[in-house]
C-alpha cells in the first residue's frame, strides 16, 4: 500500500510539473505563431501591392493610357476570390477604380467608411488615400456595415493619383489561427499523455531498481549481523569456558595449598597440614648496620607443594 501511495504521489508531482511546463510552452508557441502569421500576412500584402503598383508604373511608362492600364488591371482581378484576400485600386479622392466585384467600381470612400490602425495610431481610410503614401495596417469597418476587419496595404503608383490596395480578410486569418490552435492543442495533449505514461513507467522501473538494491543491502547487512551474532556467541562461550577452567584451576591450586604447607622449624624442614594451622605471623629483623650472619634464615619462608 505504501508503494502504491508513493508511486501515485510521485506520478502526480511529475504530471503536474509536466502539465504546467507544457501549458506555458503551448501558450507561448500559439501566441508566437499567431503573431508570425499576422506579420507574414502584412509582409505579403505589402509585397503584393508594391509589385502590382510597380507593374502599373511600367505600363504607364511604356506609353499605355491611364484608361487602358485601369482596364488591364480590372480584367486581371475581375471575379477573383474575395474570401481570403484581393487586390483593388483607388484614386486619392477615395473613388474605387478597380475591384474584383465590378458593381463596386465608382464607389466613394468617405471619412466615415472605415479607419486604418497603423503603428498604434488610427487614421480614417480616406485620409490614408488622400495622403498618397505607402502604408499598411488593420482596416476596421463600422458595425452597421457587417464587414470583418482587413489587413490593408496601400502603395502609390508613380505618374498617377492611383493607390493600389491589397486586402486580406482577418476573419479567414482567425480561422486559420483557430485551426492552428486545434492542431497545437492536439499535439500538446498527445505529447503530454505520452510523456506522462513514459514518466510513470520510468518511475516504476527506477523504484524497482532502487528497491532491489536496498533489499540486497538489507539482506547483506542481515547476513553480516547474523555472522557477528554467531561470532559473539562463540566468543562468549569461549570466555565462559575459559573462566570456568581458570576457576577450576584456581580451586585446584587452593586445594593443593590448603592440603599441605612446607616451612622451616629451627634447622629442619617440616610439613604442616592446612587443618592444623591457626594463623601465620612474620618476625622481621630490625634494621642494623651490622652484617647479616651467614646462617641467618627468615622466620617464615613458605613453599607451596
Amino acid at each position: 500500500m505504501k508503494k502504491i501511495k508513493l508511486y501515485t504521489l510521485t506520478f502526480l508531482a511529475v504530471g503536474t510539473v509536466i502539465l504546467l511546463i507544457s501549458f506555458f510552452a503551448f501558450e507561448y508557441l500559439y501566441i508566437s505563431s499567431r503573431q508570425e502569421l499576422f506579420s507574414s500576412k502584412l509582409e505579403a500584402g505589402t509585397r503584393e501591392s508594391r509589385e502590382v503598383g510597380k507593374l502599373l508604373e511600367l505600363q504607364l511608362k511604356s506609353g499605355l493610357s491611364h484608361k487602358q492600364v485601369i482596364q488591364n488591371l480590372q480584367n486581371s482581378i475581375a471575379n477573383t476570390d474575395m474570401q481570403s484576400g484581393f487586390i483593388c485600386m483607388y484614386n486619392r479622392k477615395g473613388i474605387e477604380l478597380c475591384h474584383p466585384n465590378p458593381a463596386l467600381i465608382g464607389q466613394v470612400i468617405d471619412s466615415n467608411n472605415s479607419e486604418l490602425i497603423s503603428g498604434g495610431a488610427s487614421f480614417g481610410f480616406s485620409e490614408v488615400l488622400n495622403a498618397g503614401k505607402e502604408n499598411v495596417g488593420i482596416r476596421h469597418f463600422s458595425k452597421e456595415s457587417g464587414r470583418s476587419s482587413e489587413i490593408v496595404s496601400v502603395f502609390p503608383v508613380a505618374g498617377s493619383d492611383w493607390m493600389v490596395a491589397s486586402h486580406a480578410n482577418t476573419k479567414v486569418i482567425e480561422q486559420e489561427i483557430s485551426g492552428l490552435y486545434l492542431r497545437f492543442l492536439f499535439i500538446f495533449l498527445l505529447a503530454t499523455i505520452i510523456i506522462l505514461v513514459l514518466s510513470f513507467l520510468l518511475i516504476r522501473m527506477l523504484y524497482r531498481e532502487y528497491e532491489g538494491f536496498k533489499e540486497k543491502q538489507i539482506s547483506d547487512l542481515n547476513d553480516e549481523m547474523n555472522t557477528l551474532t554467531a561470532m559473539n556467541m562463540q566468543l562468549n562461550l569461549l570466555h565462559s569456558q575459559s573462566n570456568i577452567n581458570e576457576s577450576e584451576k584456581a580451586d585446584g591450586n587452593l586445594e593443593n595449598i590448603r592440603k599441605r604447607i612446607i616451612t622451616y622449624h629451627k634447622d629442619e624442614l617440616i610439613s604442616l597440614e592446612a587443618d592444623e594451622i591457626a594463623y601465620f605471623f612474620s618476625k622481621i629483623r630490625p634494621f642494623t648496620s651490622e652484617p647479616i650472619p651467614e646462617n641467618f634464615i627468615p622466620s617464615v619462608p613458605v613453599w607451596m607443594n
